[in-house]
């Protein structure tokens, strides 16, 4: 939810032209509170009957105001924006390491991948120990997926920690 710079992931793939019939949400929709939600067209609706769906964590009512202000938050056109501002200077920070290891940068928003020619276990782990938080996404891609506050300088710390790390290899 609004981590690739549009409110839905799908978004920032196809638009607006096609949509899901149906959509589950959970963990962000809430900020982390326990919540789950579906969201559905209406030819969907229509064939749903009481007792068909059910949700352990759904109506809270503490939770579910949580998560409309969430919503209202991150459906900001301005806060989306920013996402985007920020995957893509992430993007150009971590491109301008020219490192030999990297084969490729892809990502929308504030979720990227760097395709390695080397295992990113080690960078990973000398990440943790410099105070970098990443992960891998199998054995060859290391995968930013920061926090929505993340500062510019913050990015600029990421990337450079990582070409340090690279650069020690």
């Amino acid at each position: 939810m609004g981590r690739t710079g549009s409110l839905w992931g799908y978004q920032s793939i196809v638009g607006d032209e096609v949509a899901p019939d149906i959509m589950t949400l959970a963990k962000s929709l809430a900020g982390g509170l326990p919540i789950g939600a579906i969201c559905m067209n209406q030819k969907v609706a229509d064939m749903i009957h009481p007792g068909d769906h059910a949700s352990t964590f759904a109506g809270s009512p503490l939770t579910t105001n949580v998560a409309c202000t969430v919503l209202d938050r991150i459906a900001n056109p301005e806060f989306l924006a920013s996402v985007r501002t920020k995957g893509d200077h992430l993007r150009d920070l971590l491109a301008e390491l020219n490192s030999p290891h990297i084969t490729e940068i892809r990502g929308r928003g504030l979720i990227t991948g760097v395709e390695m020619d080397i295992d990113v276990t080690p960078i990973v782990d000398q990440g943790y120990e410099q105070g970098l938080l990443t992960v891998s996404a199998g054995t060859n891609i290391l995968r930013y997926v920061p926090p929505f506050i993340i500062t510019e300088e913050e990015l600029e710390r990421a990337a450079k920690i990582t070409g340090d790390i690279l650069q020690g290899l």
